[in-house]
């Protein structure tokens, strides 16, 4: 009886660090940069934003605004995908373009849309901005 718990201590160690290891695979930089965003936007996690936010980004303002409004008591959310633009650019990149719809929290429609630039690096997509556009 002694052995099988020492097999299945080892089993069950093992199962943790493989585990662990896997995990490991998903971390936020493979995650979908859309994703990231827009989870972070939904729940008014600015300093996480601010993380994704390089300098000289245009999200940088749009952050500040979107984090005066939630205080203000007119925060927005992300609402569904509208287009996909493949051959955008910005900042002399080419970039996929995604811009969702915007809404009030309080379920009035925005006029403005949430535009996200991704570009693809081999299997890696980097955010290259993000910010509300739209009138």
């Amino acid at each position: 009886m002694m052995m099988r718990t020492g097999k299945s201590k080892l089993i069950f160690g093992l199962a943790l660090i493989l585990s662990g290891a896997l995990s490991g695979c998903s971390t936020v930089s493979r995650q979908d940069p859309c994703e990231v965003v827009i989870n972070a936007i939904n729940q008014e996690d600015w300093p996480a934003l601010r993380k994704l936010a390089k300098p000289g980004m245009r999200a940088n303002d749009y952050i500040t605004m979107w984090e005066n409004s939630a205080r203000a008591g007119q925060d927005v959310r992300v609402g569904k995908l509208l287009t996909v633009e493949l051959n955008s650019e910005l900042l002399d990149l080419t970039c996929i373009k995604y811009s969702f719809a915007l809404s009030n929290k309080d379920g009035t429609a925005n006029p403005h849309l949430l535009q996200i630039w991704v570009r693809q690096e081999g299997k890696r997509n980097e955010l290259v901005d993000f910010g509300n556009f739209g009138w």
